[in-house]
């Protein structure tokens, strides 16, 4: 079996030079299972049988102007870009497990050894610079049969790292893959229950991953929900999923179908943002998309008006909501913002100022009033008309 390898690619160039310094250097992973499976490649890895340190030399003396991104001893990796591609490097690896039960990762030269740290079958292929693949753990059948299975027994792949569950869920999704393998499912449904060994912020990005892949996830959700994952990992009780999964929106924003699962409740929406431990830069993001949500007197219409005072991204993501919950006409909000350029408030408080008003609160209730009253009449008042209105408005408030 074999692969097409493009003869002037840096990946190929990256081979050549280990090869040149007396070292093996083989593509591996995701770009082999893509290239097999007929999807178009993302995934830039490659596995060496030189250590860490040589890797670095051999890669910054041969691209001096390389970008290195990270350098991970504990696992032997370095994550280099060169000419804006991205490339994961890793030395061959094993497991040693020492007289007190304590593994630790050593280097090692076999191939087959570095095929045991890994976890499923169809990512420990291996291609060499002619593009022939080595497969020392039956991923080929796999992929031929287009099913995931874990590397070894399956249970104890679990048990030694709960985020494989996810990982399993997310890449059986990612590659479509219908079929499931019953012993995957039944190490996953019994690993699940030690949820809690997994930090919140590696289950959020492996759920926001999943949630990203831009097409039918139903199936793998369904699965999940079956083997009580979802169950696990969401902070409350998905009522009627079956139903909710034939009408959720197909997008490759994560955030949307999530918000769509909760049914709008904020109460779930806090609780996810809590138990997850979003970044607060998306917290605030998915706060403002549910403020314009609930707020009863949203509508296409008002499309400019929410995203002037909440933004784009976040109005974009409260009518698709809508819309995937039957409410129609908020396909328009889309067309209405795509060329819409938000406009600058004219009035500013040192113009309040000038007018007589003071520093302090009811400078600033002012200004915002006043911007609601510009922003309701379509952003068309000017300067004088705005400064008309705060002085009516001034004098009601005294």
């Amino acid at each position: 079996m074999r692969i097409t390898i493009t003869e002037k690619s840096s990946i190929l160039q990256i081979i050549h030079l280990f090869e040149r310094a007396g070292y093996e250097a083989r593509i591996v992973g995701g770009m082999i299972r893509d290239s097999l499976l007929g999807y178009s490649v993302t995934d830039m890895d490659i596995a060496t049988t030189a250590k860490p340190d040589m890797t670095l030399d051999i890669i910054t003396k041969s691209f001096p102007n390389c970008n290195i991104i990270a350098i991970d001893r504990k696992y032997f990796k370095i994550t280099i870009r060169i000419d804006g591609q991205v490339f994961d490097i890793t030395s061959l690896r094993e497991d040693v497990t020492s007289y007190g039960g304590k593994t630790t990762i050593h280097h090692t030269m076999s191939w087959p050894l570095d095929v045991k740290r890994r976890d499923f079958t169809i990512n420990a292929l291996y291609a060499d610079k002619d593009g022939k693949v080595y497969d020392f753990a039956s991923g080929l059948p796999d992929i031929r049969r287009r099913i995931l299975r874990f590397i070894g027994n399956p249970v104890v792949r679990v048990q030694t790292d709960q985020l494989r569950i996810l990982r399993y869920y997310r890449l059986q999704a990612q590659l479509r893959f219908t079929r499931f393998d019953k012993s995957a499912l039944d190490a996953c449904s019994k690993g699940i229950q030690h949820v809690e060994k997994i930090s919140p912020q590696r289950i959020y990005k492996e759920i926001k991953a999943l949630f990203s892949i831009p097409f039918d996830i139903r199936s793998t959700l369904y699965s999940m929900q079956k083997n009580n994952i979802l169950a696990a990992v969401f902070p409350f009780s998905i009522i009627g999923l079956q139903d909710l999964l034939s009408k959720m929106p197909i997008t490759s924003d994560p955030w949307i179908k999530i918000l769509f699962l909760t049914e709008g409740k904020y109460n779930h929406v806090k609780n996810i943002l809590a138990a997850w431990n979003v970044p607060k830069r998306e917290k605030n993001a998915i706060k403002a998309c549910m403020s314009v949500y609930n707020d009863r007197l949203f509508c296409p219409q008002r499309a400019f008006q929410y995203a002037y005072f909440y933004g784009v991204e976040a109005t974009l993501r409260a009518s698709s909501l809508k819309r995937a919950q039957g409410c129609t006409n908020y396909d328009l909000v889309t067309i209405l913002l795509k060329k819409w350029r938000r406009p600058i408030f004219p009035l500013c408080g040192y113009q309040l100022k000038k007018m007589g008003m003071q520093e302090g609160p009811h400078l600033g209730r002012l200004l915002r009033i006043t911007e609601k009253w510009w922003s309701k009449n379509d952003f068309k008042p000017k300067l004088d008309d705005c400064l008309s209105f705060a002085r009516q408005r001034r004098d009601a408030l005294r």
